[in-house]
């Protein structure tokens, strides 16, 4: 998460925590980050075609930051490194395989290995801030968009990442479009909407075993349902 905040905030012009101690194992100590949450303020309805479209362009200058391959960040980069998106993919798959997931999460395995090849090779390796909703953002007095909660980030796919912010969030406050257009659509692939059902797959899949391991059985269910309402679609 320290790697991703240095990056942000070298990089681009959002806001993001300064780090100030990190010994790479398991601790880290970073400032605090002011401003109103901008998911509250969406909610409530204030200026949300706006927020969505500062939000859709502070997410395009984060995936402005390129790398030369896939891969997790570490204290220094990024590390275990593949040269393509499909090989990337296929290293999380073999990881998600091994905590036995429970049903439905095998047969979400089973319909992103099957559907693995729909994914071109092509793409160019991005920052991704791994978890980018409106609820990890602040907005400061001068109405600066701000980032938080960094620790899922990774060197990845761009459209991965708009798929997941626009099906999680932006459509439920019918703010998709104007987020979309700030982000701009010559940032994605023509074709990018046909892997949109493989990418929500792959974030519910994912979700469930995130949740596994923080042993929080609610939030097992939520992705539970609705990995099984995508795999049943």
């Amino acid at each position: 998460e320290m790697y991703s905040f240095r990056r942000i905030r070298n990089q681009t012009s959002l806001r993001s925590p300064k780090p100030l101690y990190d010994n790479a194992e398991d601790l880290a100590i970073c400032t605090w980050l002011k401003g109103q949450n901008t998911g509250h303020q969406i909610e409530k309805g204030r200026d949300a075609e706006r927020l969505a479209r500062l939000l859709g362009s502070g997410l395009a200058e984060i995936h402005s930051i390129q790398y030369q391959n896939f891969g997790e960040f570490g204290t220094g980069g990024v590390e275990q490194m593949c040269s393509t998106w499909p090989e990337y993919l296929e290293r999380i798959l073999d990881f998600l395989k091994r905590f036995d997931p429970p049903e439905p999460a095998r047969d979400g395995i089973s319909y992103l290995e099957s559907n693995l090849n729909q994914v071109p090779e092509g793409f160019q390796p991005v920052h991704l801030h791994g978890d980018y909703h409106a609820w990890n953002t602040l907005i400061d007095s001068s109405g600066g968009l701000g980032v938080v909660d960094c620790e899922a980030g990774f060197a990845g796919c761009r459209e991965f990442e708009v798929t997941r912010a626009i099906n999680h969030w932006a459509q439920e406050y019918s703010v998709a479009q104007p987020f979309l257009e700030a982000y701009g659509k010559e940032n994605l692939a023509e074709d990018w909407r046909s892997r949109t059902d493989f990418y929500d797959v792959l974030h519910a899949t994912m979700g469930i075993i995130d949740v596994i391991r923080m042993s929080s059985e609610s939030l097992v269910e939520m992705n539970r349902e609705i990995l099984a309402d995508l795999v049943e679609r």
